[in-house]
């Protein structure tokens, strides 16, 4: 560490003086008292929502550009704060100079498009921040359990520290963020206690949050993991274990009055051996309801009026973790518990789960683009291109040179790239003006797509590609889908939930019989629906605002049709519940011997009010087909496209071509819409915009994916690097 006190004179009075310019005021930074920074985006958030005071959990290390050397001892002038300066609060959980520091970060707005910045190196001292804080969104026990040994300590400053144990316990294992609880060789009635506190209970909303790594399930012993409550039924507020009657899935008894209980189940959240599982118990009130996830995903919804909206009893137990004096303790390791005193939403909890689990969640980035730190580049233009659109998305194709077959780009290597899953590629007109990109699919061992927004796409364009950099620049790739689109989803997955990307709208997630995830797709991957006898395999998206009620708008999807249903309605997209109930729009494959795709907008959720159009010609089978429909409200004009190509034009004189489209509850299904057949088929990248997409961007946007010559690469290359020479 350095000691800024060895400086001259002139450096301890400027050290001082910057001293107290950052006591002024505590609530910015100054960021001329430090000499690093480090940008910080979390790219990996799936979800819809903008969460408020979320912590989110960085993890820093040389790799990710953070230096330990210009850092001071245990991170003590580390300092995190928005693009404007604001100081955020943070808790460092674990730091390791040595391989990879933990530190908990609260965001006031957080979303895949929010960006923090990371400063230390600190010469003065720095403005003085409130670990606790971090903690102060609804929690009122917050304990890490990295300790190695007791007390385990409560981090808000609300709840009580565990301050006893009983039986064989262990403290200090390798843990999900750091250290862990250890109860693996624990016997009955083994546990750690913390004092009661009224703030612990008394609650009508809350969630239950621990992270677990279970050893084995037991089928012949309850197992306890959070127990607050004196005696089976007496002095009771809530008891969370392992049911054996269950299998060993995790079931949860609440108590309202003290003396028993009120409501409880979970009877399908079974925890994974072996590996580290996020579980979260959230109660409602108002609607009545309990939900489990696992791992982000919600495993259990019991919904039932006989929960009462009462709130948890508020007694005099002892809160127990990792067992309890009345059963059988849990086996294995635990982490990372969380009590708070509302009920977390679903996107909360996959966050809470994937800034642990998913190493890619958070991304580090240089804060100014320079080209001279990449160490290799290339071209793409477009000579061919005719016309000339703004704003657009083009795909860009990244593999290796094939001699025998002439394709890649010539001198591109894989190897080049100094970051995982084209992390450090970035993108940039000629003159240097950087451009926004998203990595659809990265594929090491063959083809790679990104797009990449291009301002004026024409003839003329040329766009350069650059990697090889340890510290790339910042890069928001929900940009890349800022000209009007509301909903984007590549569909690429290999689970649910399937991540929408302008950032806009609510990801797909599985709303019955489970389609296949990963696919061979027109662009990657797709999802397949083949399901040629029931309506059971689709999937669907929460109703949002943004997903009807427009005037103007354009659906977009790729379909791969195996064969057509006979007499049967196949469902693509629809935004509706059942038949006319909150009917907004849908698409579907007709039922008739012609099997035309229909396309229907409603404006009042009934069918008198629908405007019903249909293509021209049937979409042949057994190849990929890119199907557009956009309308225009002020004229009553409605288009179907196939392959960028107009298949039949309509100025409908009907009231709901004229009026915009029902702003309805009804969530977005996707391969097959209630009282819809399944599609029989695949589906890729599904688009909605609020714009009438004209004929050339259609046209446009089936050719950078199906047309060879769409794109034109140039041979990559090394940056020059330039050398002194000094002769003596």
């Amino acid at each position: 560490m350095r000691n800024t006190l060895n400086h001259v004179s002139g450096g301890l009075l400027a050290a001082l003086a910057v001293t107290a310019a950052l006591s002024a005021s505590a609530d910015t930074i100054d960021s001329s008292a430090f000499s690093q920074t480090l940008g910080i985006q979390f790219t990996g958030y799936t979800g819809s929502t903008t969460l408020t005071d979320f912590p989110v959990l960085v993890k820093l290390s040389e790799a990710t550009g953070f230096q330990y050397a210009k850092s001071a001892a245990d991170g003590a002038d580390l300092r995190f704060t928005l693009e404007d300066g604001t100081l955020l609060s943070h808790e460092i959980d674990t730091w390791n100079a040595a391989g990879t520091s933990l530190v908990w970060v609260k965001i006031p707005s957080f979303s895949a498009a929010t960006k923090i910045k990371a400063y230390y190196g600190c010469t003065g001292t720095p403005p003085a921040v409130s670990a606790g804080d971090v903690w102060s969104n609804g929690y009122v026990g917050v304990w890490h359990l990295n300790e190695s040994a007791l007390p385990l300590t409560e981090a808000s400053g609300t709840g009580m520290s565990f301050t006893e144990k009983s039986g064989n316990v262990s403290f200090g294992a390798p843990g999900a963020i750091g250290g862990a609880l250890d109860m693996s060789g624990a016997s009955w009635a083994a546990c750690v206690t913390a004092a009661h506190d009224d703030r612990l209970s008394g609650f009508l909303d809350f969630t239950f949050e621990l992270w677990t790594k279970q050893a084995a399930i037991d089928t012949a012993n309850n197992r306890a993991l959070i127990n607050k409550r004196e005696n089976y039924s007496a002095d009771a507020s809530y008891y969370v274990y392992q049911n054996t009657s269950k299998g060993g899935a995790v079931s949860v008894l609440i108590s309202t009055n003290g003396t028993g209980y009120a409501w409880g189940d979970g009877n399908t959240t079974l925890q994974k051996t072996d590996e580290w599982n996020h579980l979260a118990i959230v109660r409602t009130p108002v609607p009545a309801a309990c939900l489990m996830y696992l791992d982000g995903k919600c495993t259990w919804n019991g919904v039932n009026a006989t929960f009462g909206p009462n709130p948890v009893w508020t007694g005099s137990a002892p809160l127990e973790l990792g067992g309890s004096h009345l059963a059988a303790p849990f086996k294995g390791q635990l982490d990372e518990f969380r009590i708070s005193s509302v009920a977390r939403s679903a996107d909360w909890l996959q966050a809470s789960h994937d800034c642990v689990a998913e190493d890619g969640f958070c991304t580090f980035f240089a804060l100014n683009a320079d080209w001279g730190n990449y160490s290799h580049w290339f071209k793409v233009s477009f000579p061919d291109f005719e016309g000339t659109l703004e704003n657009f998305p083009v795909l860009v194709r990244i593999a290796e040179y094939d001699e025998t077959l002439g394709t890649g780009i010539d001198g591109f290597l894989y190897s080049d790239c100094l970051l995982p899953d084209g992390g450090d590629l970035r993108f940039a007109l000629p003159d240097g003006t950087p451009l926004s990109c998203e990595v659809d699919t990265w594929n090491t061992n063959g083809e790679s797509l990104v797009w990449v927004k291009i301002p004026s796409l024409s003839s003329s364009t040329t766009i350069v590609g650059y990697y090889g950099c340890v510290l790339p620049h910042g890069v928001t790739p929900s940009d890349v889908w800022s000209n009007g689109f509301v909903g984007v989803w590549h569909l690429g997955e290999s689970s649910s939930p399937l991540r929408e990307s302008s950032g806009n709208t609510p990801p797909f997630r599985e709303a019955a019989v489970a389609p296949v995830y990963a696919a061979p797709g027109a662009i990657g991957k797709a999802v397949d629906f083949t399901n040629n006898s029931s309506n059971s395999s689709r999937l669907s998206a929460v109703d949002d605002d943004d997903l009807d009620g427009f005037e103007d708008f354009t659906v977009e999807f790729w379909s791969y049709q195996e064969s057509f249903l006979s007499g049967k309605f196949a469902g693509i997209l629809a935004k509706r519940n059942n038949s006319y109930n909150q009917e907004a729009w849908f698409f579907y494959q007709n039922n008739s011997a012609t099997q035309w795709p229909f396309f229907v907008i409603n404006k009042d959720a009934l069918s008198s009010s629908r405007l019903s159009v249909n293509s021209a010609t049937m979409p042949p089978t057994g190849q990929w087909v890119h199907q557009a429909f956009s309308r225009t409200m002020s004229s009553g004009h409605v288009e179907i496209f196939f392959d960028g190509v107009s298949d039949r034009s309509v100025n409908s004189s009907s009231v709901s071509a004229t009026v915009p489209v029902l702003a309805g509850t009804a969530p977005l299904y996707l391969g097959g819409g209630t009282g819809q057949n399944s599609f029989p088929g695949s589906i890729d990248e599904v688009r909605i915009s609020t714009v009438a997409r004209s004929a050339a961007w259609l046209k446009a946007s089936h050719d950078c994916v199906m047309d060879p010559s769409f794109a034109t690469y140039g041979k990559a290359k090394e940056t020059a690097r330039a050398t002194m020479i000094i002769f003596r």
